[in-house]
């Protein structure tokens, strides 16, 4: 995970924590973390010469400002609310899937007749697939107000219905186009509050801060990641721990409060008083000597 995450954005420190998040910090996994980070790096140095890959636009950062710190609040909030919503809604939308009690592919394959029905009735075909040309029109300034909620509504519905695979770039669309939603009421540069919608929206809806912040440095520059920590922040902590990938910090904590009760009990296990052996007769005698007998 963290070789691919690394090579397709060339970013092989956020590859290598997206990794480590996914997990939530497993300890099989955190103690190898020279090895995650070697195949990150090999990855990333593999991919260098090679075309493909996503490959995030160029964004703005500008000057330290209050105006930029703000945006960065506002853009993190907002997508505190629509990460929130959107995690809701696939975890919904898998539970109502899930007790149809039908056959995986006879639900993914229904899930599709209605994603081309939505497609074809309300002419969403830009909408379709990874979203590369949305992140785009998100960072020169062309996204509608609300294509981000087209493109989350699609996304949402087609992991909803069990399709796998490819939800980062979605993600990342999707905050890219809240994001620049949020420039113009502001009047900030629609690149620079693409990238931090970004950061945000993948934060939240991915459970994945550390990654988020890391990508945005690698991507835009080491002067965008203080900016992505302002927006991610806020995203994270105000949003609902649901996520594409499940829980992040709840997880965390539901992980050690388990570790704590295996303790407690192995505490109180060896705090009992052993078994006695060689228990009393009725009439008191010890029943050794009839068994050796």
């Amino acid at each position: 995970m963290a070789a691919a995450f690394s090579a397709l954005f060339a970013a092989p420190l956020a590859g290598a924590a997206f990794a480590l998040e996914l997990v939530r910090f497993d300890g099989a996994v955190a103690r190898r973390l020279s090895a995650v980070l070697a195949a990150s790096l090999a990855a990333w140095l593999v991919a260098l010469p090679l075309s493909g890959g996503y490959a995030l636009p160029e964004a703005a950062i500008p000057s330290a400002s209050w105006s930029a710190g703000a945006l960065c609040v506002l853009v993190g909030v907002a997508s505190a609310v629509a990460g929130t919503a959107f995690g809701w809604s696939l975890r919904a939308l898998r539970r109502a899937f899930r007790r149809t009690r039908a056959h995986p592919a006879l639900v993914a394959a229904a899930g599709g007749v209605l994603l081309c029905a939505l497609v074809l009735a309300f002419g969403w075909q830009r909408f379709e697939g990874s979203g590369l040309a949305l992140l785009d029109d998100a960072f020169s300034g062309k996204a509608g107000t609300f294509d981000f909620a087209v493109k989350a509504l699609l996304t949402a519905l087609t992991l909803g219905v069990g399709f796998k695979g490819g939800e980062v770039m979605p993600a990342l669309s999707v905050g890219a186009l809240l994001g620049a939603s949020c420039a113009g009421p502001v009047g900030a540069a629609p690149s620079f509050a693409a990238a931090m919608g970004a950061a945000a929206f993948f934060a939240a809806a991915a459970r994945c801060p550390l990654a988020a912040v890391l990508l945005s440095a690698e991507a835009f520059g080491w002067a965008a990641a203080p900016w992505a920590a302002l927006a991610v922040l806020p995203a994270y902590l105000l949003s609902a721990d649901v996520g594409m990938f499940g829980r992040g910090i709840t997880a965390l904590k539901d992980r050690k409060r388990r570790k704590g009760r295996r303790a407690e009990d192995g505490a109180a296990a060896k705090d009992e008083p052993p078994a006695r052996h060689g228990a009393h007769s009725e009439h008191g005698e010890n029943d050794e000597p009839s068994r050796r007998r």
